[in-house]
């Protein structure tokens, strides 16, 4: 059991949703999950806040979000 913020419970259901992590290994998944929370943490803390402070979603934010998913991406795979 390992309670996750809901700024993170965003990242990961957008991810997944939006076709991201489709193309991954599933045996990999979890690895792209924590690799995914760390690089938004430390290069779009942005992301998070607003998440947290609007608790919303905006199209702006998505943008950043989506960006940022692809961005680690690159670097993961």
């Amino acid at each position: 059991y390992a309670p996750l913020p809901v700024e993170k419970q965003v990242i990961i259901i957008y991810a997944v949703t939006n076709g991201l992590m489709d193309d991954l290994p599933l045996a990999r998944l979890r690895e792209f999950e924590v690799g995914l929370y760390r690089y938004v943490d430390a290069n779009y803390p942005e992301i998070g806040r607003s998440i947290v402070e609007t608790k919303d979603l905006s199209d702006e934010v998505a943008s950043k979000l989506r960006s940022a998913i692809l961005e680690f991406k690159q670097t993961f795979v």
